[in-house]
């Protein structure tokens, strides 16, 4: 009796399974990624970045605004990008985040343009630092090297370049981006300020 469960379980096994010796496919990085990613990673002040990432590669101006302060829920706290000293700083005056929002705007949607991709890569591991403050949570990156890829029907331009992040907590606990300080790498002034500067 045990021997015909046995041969029946096989036989059963053999008909239902195309190849039991077969390893399944490799799920790809950026699914596996993805698959984590929603707007509770705004609660955790290290996802912050990865979820910066993700809006950028998926093209999502919403998810990349939403990686900034909101100054009402920041009381007393104002936005500011310190762009690479090598351009004209006349180019990044009054800076605010209408400016980012126009800038990512006009890189994700222009019909000039139609951009095919949009990758940024961080080639650094990226570490954290409290600030001292008596009164709000705040961290401060490492300077990380960055590597953002636009591609369009009338351009391939690579960014690259080191920046400095600073990460406040806001009063629904969430963390968000108020302070961006962008870098040329030395002999290479093509960094994500150069992209900033083009489409303000």
């Amino acid at each position: 009796m045990k021997r015909y469960i046995f041969f029946n379980a096989l036989l059963i096994l053999c008909f239902t399974c195309t190849n039991p010796f077969n390893t399944r496919d490799v799920e790809q990085p950026d699914r596996q990624i993805n698959q984590n990613i929603n707007d509770n990673s705004l609660f955790i002040y290290d996802s912050v970045l990865t979820y910066f990432r993700y809006a950028i590669n998926t093209k999502s101006l919403e998810k990349y605004m939403a990686c900034f302060i909101d100054t009402s829920l920041t009381p007393g706290i104002k936005y500011r990008f310190i762009p690479d000293y090598n351009l004209h700083l006349s180019d990044f005056e009054n800076w605010e985040l209408s400016d980012e929002r126009n800038y990512m705007n006009k890189v994700l949607y222009s019909t000039e343009q139609q951009l095919q991709k949009i990758e940024l890569t961080y080639l650094d591991e990226i570490s954290y630092e409290p600030l001292s403050t008596d009164w709000i949570d705040s961290l401060q990156t490492n300077f990380f090297q960055y590597r953002l890829l636009v591609r369009s029907n009338n351009m391939n331009d690579l960014y690259t370049g080191k920046a400095r992040i600073k990460l406040i907590k806001n009063i629904n606990s969430q963390w968000a981006i108020y302070f961006w300080e962008d870098t040329a790498i030395a002999g290479n002034d093509s960094s994500w300020s150069l992209l900033k500067a083009r489409n303000r």
